[in-house]
């Protein structure tokens, strides 16, 4: 994940959103750059365990079947929550506000390998 998110950085600093949003300001404004980082630092935490049942080259991958029940019932709703809460604190229709941000790129990207993966098992859950 770590190059997938510094691509990420470097692409949302140098081309701007359709409608002209900074998708990742860095130093024009760094507490936005935070609340993006932090938000693609989480993520980051909770692919490594999606990761534990949808790549065969993960050493959980054995376990797979526990893995996905533990993700569909516990840590995607956890994970919804706090996304839902986010979008209702910052008051827009985004992660994190109004704008899209590389954070929103980043989150959807899960939701579509997940769930527009023919090849995975339980695509049609997600």
């Amino acid at each position: 994940m770590a190059q997938t998110c510094a691509i990420l950085r470097y692409l949302g600093s140098v081309h701007k959103g359709r409608n002209g949003e900074d998708l990742y300001p860095g130093l024009r404004n760094p507490d936005l750059s935070y609340e993006i980082d932090e938000m693609m630092d989480k993520n980051g935490d909770r692919f490594l365990k999606w990761m534990n049942f949808f790549l065969p080259l993960m050493p959980e991958y054995k376990n797979k079947d526990e893995h996905f029940l533990t993700w569909i019932t516990k840590t995607m709703p956890q994970w919804m929550e706090e996304l839902e809460a986010g979008i209702v604190k910052n008051k827009g229709k985004y992660l994190l506000g109004s704008k899209i941000t590389i954070a929103d790129i980043q989150t959807y990207s899960v939701f579509f390998k997940l769930a527009t993966n023919e090849k995975f098992e339980h695509n049609l859950i997600i």
